[in-house]
């Protein structure tokens, strides 16, 4: 990831790596750092952390997706979130109650 990062978001971020890659499935781990490489250009372009997100922050970024491939980059997004918050490396998860974008369909 990027050296713009803090130092807090590159320990969040390793943690999950390294759990990805405990999970042996090279293809997923690929997809999902692919996924929240995406995510954080998107915080870092609003001046946000990944620590610091809130939940509005995020019904935002789920509001700027539209296709199925970027649909998939939240589900990542949330599986972040949800490791963090299960491992206790963060106190809240702000994506917990935000449902997932439906993809847009095209005009027949």
């Amino acid at each position: 990831m990027s050296s713009r990062l803090s130092r807090t978001e590159r320990r969040l971020l390793f943690a999950y790596e390294d759990e990805l890659r405990k999970q042996g499935n090279p293809r997923r781990l690929a997809q999902q750092l692919g996924a929240l490489a995406a995510f954080l250009v998107w915080l870092k372009r609003r001046e946000l952390e990944l620590q610091r997100a809130e939940h509005e922050d995020l019904g935002a970024y789920r509001r700027d997706l539209h296709t199925r491939g970027e649909v998939r980059r939240f589900d990542a997004v949330r599986d972040l979130y949800r490791f963090l918050r299960r491992r206790r490396l963060l106190q809240r998860d702000p994506a917990a109650t935000i449902e997932r974008p439906r993809p847009r369909r095209k005009p027949r």
